[in-house]
């Protein structure tokens, strides 16, 4: 580095002096603000921890095999550059090292951004990710519906880690009526994934042992860790794990990392939680929200109960006051007394009919009766019958000369013979 040049800048205090924490961070500011060499640098690496603020500054990392370096794009050049960084992708920036007093620590403050390509660890987990969607594997149709109230939950995750501690603590606060089954593991670096799916094994195994005895068995299975980087969280990427993990008897639960956070086994899982404190959340009901919902049924009961018993004592009261139930002999004599109205009206119909039919009767009698053959005979009227044939002779010319003629009187027959016309 070149030396500081501007008095100003540094002050020379006696080796002897205490130093505030200000002075030394002013001394390291100004050793690096008049360096040449740091005023304009170009720096490649590959970026993760990327966030931005809601003023529109920039804030990330670049990192290569051995070291990480501070990076922050302020506003104005975050608007001009022309490639936006992006985790896990590989870039060159160019800027400006200088040490960021409140903070304490030096920083590469950019202001044009090159894009080089994707991380060796992105291309991997953006290869298996695209094959096993390929398959079918992520597929809605394979993810199973987590138990609504579940016993027993096995845990694979660190047992030293904070997501275990988390975990338990949401269980023992908000679901104390559940039992958990830890199966322990590894949760980062190359032997990670063969001791995740051993883990995996094992919880399956104690399952159908405990199953076999008779007794209840794990519900769901949750299997994550805590936040970290990319790197960290690469072994839930592995393609054995993930076949594994869609293999599993029960559902599972993915809570790797933090929200931002997204792994293979994200994928596959059956639900994807944000976090392992988010995962327990979801995994058990909150037994006071329970009790809430609980107290809201029985209260909700209780008013339609009481709504339905009010509504049917009123229907009782307006039943037992209407007449029928106060004074039950005025229908009673309201009814007789239609009755005897009724009988009286149906003799006088009767009596009204039976006159007319007797003088209907009457007249068609005296008609017939002045129809009747005998009664003209009884006036001194005769018929004249054809013998032999018994037919009636109305005219002269039906009986022809020696003709044997029945005469009919009113008193009886006289027999005849036609002499001539």
């Amino acid at each position: 580095m070149g030396m500081i040049s501007d008095d100003s800048l540094i002050e020379s205090p006696p080796s002897d002096r205490v130093w505030t924490v200000s002075q030394v961070t002013n001394l390291i500011k100004g050793l690096f603000d008049n360096d040449p060499d740091l005023r304009r640098v170009t720096v490649q690496g590959e970026v993760t921890n990327l966030s931005k603020s809601s003023a529109g500054h920039i804030y990330f990392s670049l990192k290569d095999s051995e070291s990480t370096l501070r990076c922050v794009a302020f506003r104005g050049s975050a608007e001009r550059l022309k490639v936006q960084p992006e985790n896990n992708r590989e870039i060159i920036a160019k800027g400006r090292i200088s040490v960021w007093q409140q903070g304490g620590s030096y920083q590469l403050y950019i202001d044009s951004v090159e894009d080089v390509g994707v991380g060796a660890l992105w291309i991997e987990f953006e290869e298996t990710r695209k094959r096993l969607q390929s398959e079918g594997l992520f597929s809605d149709d394979l993810k199973r519906p987590l138990p609504e109230f579940p016993k027993i939950i096995g845990l694979v995750t660190s047992p030293d880690g904070a997501a275990l501690r988390d975990m338990l603590r949401i269980f023992s606060q908000h679901a104390p009526y559940i039992s958990c089954v830890l199966s322990p593991s590894l949760v980062q670096g190359e032997t990670a994934p063969p001791s995740l799916i051993a883990a995996l094994d094992k919880l399956e195994m104690w399952n159908e042992m405990v199953v076999g005895s008779g007794e209840d068995g794990i519900d769901l299975i949750i299997i994550g860790r805590g936040g970290g980087s990319f790197e960290d969280l690469a072994c839930f990427n592995n393609e054995k794990l993930v076949r594994r993990i869609r293999d599993c008897k029960v559902p599972v639960i993915s809570a790797v990392g933090h929200e931002v956070d997204f792994t293979i086994s994200d994928f596959v899982a059956d639900v994807r939680a944000a976090t392992p404190t988010q995962a327990a959340s979801i995994a058990a009901p909150d037994i006071y929200d329970l009790h809430e919902n609980l107290y809201g049924l029985l209260s909700n009961i209780r008013v339609r109960v009481e709504a339905r018993y009010k509504n049917c004592l009123g229907q009782l009261d307006n039943t037992v006051s209407r007449t029928v139930f106060t004074r039950p002999k005025d229908k009673i004599h309201a009814r007789m007394q239609d009755v005897d109205f009724l009988q009286g009206r149906l003799r006088r119909e009767i009596t009204v009919r039976l006159s007319k039919l007797k003088k209907d009767v009457e007249t068609s009698t005296a008609r017939i009766s002045s129809l009747d053959p005998q009664a003209i005979l009884n006036r001194g009227y005769s018929l004249a019958f054809n013998s032999e044939t018994g037919k009636l002779i109305s005219r002269v010319s039906q009986a022809s000369p020696g003709a044997q003629v029945d005469l009919k009187l009113s008193d009886g027959n006289i027999k005849l013979t036609v002499d001539g016309e």
